[in-house]
């Protein structure tokens, strides 16, 4: 069963984590060591938090007894999907040797994965979460409500 608050307690767990990869990204020289343990932190949560959103959150809201619901549910997959390959990618790109080589590249390309991860996570909080039974009326981030 999905939780609104599990869900968005991950959202605060994943945040947390690529906080601390822009940080490292940031640093120069470099710490490749201390870069491998947090990725493999953030992407360890966000993929299987994105997996669970995919097998679950999307295939319930698309079956809401409200079309609008469900239509938002299928505009939000179109519009949000591909952000488990863009982590794979990185992953795959971003090795100890790469980030060493081209730490700007590094820093640039981990700014706009954790852009589109916040762009996310904004979005799902403010239009999708409110309608997992049990959530709030008012979608609430960081302590503020959210419009929708």
């Amino acid at each position: 069963m999905l939780s609104y608050e599990r869900l968005v307690a991950e959202h605060q767990e994943i945040e947390s984590d690529a906080a601390d990869l822009l940080q490292h990204a940031g640093r120069r020289p470099l710490d490749p060591a201390a870069i491998a343990k947090t990725r493999w932190s953030f992407s360890r949560k966000l993929l299987t938090h994105l997996t669970k959103e995919d097998l679950l959150l999307y295939p319930m809201l698309r079956r809401s007894p409200l079309p609008e619901v469900a239509a938002l549910a299928e505009r939000a997959v179109d519009d949000v999907g591909g952000l488990g390959d863009a982590v794979k990618d990185y992953m795959r790109r971003w090795t100890s040797d790469s980030m060493t080589a081209d730490p700007d590249g590094f820093e640039r390309d981990t700014q706009h994965l954790v852009a589109a991860l916040r762009d996310r996570i904004l979005r799902e909080e403010s239009q999708l979460y409110r309608h997992i039974p049990g959530a709030p009326a008012e979608p609430k981030v960081d302590g503020r409500a959210r419009a929708a």
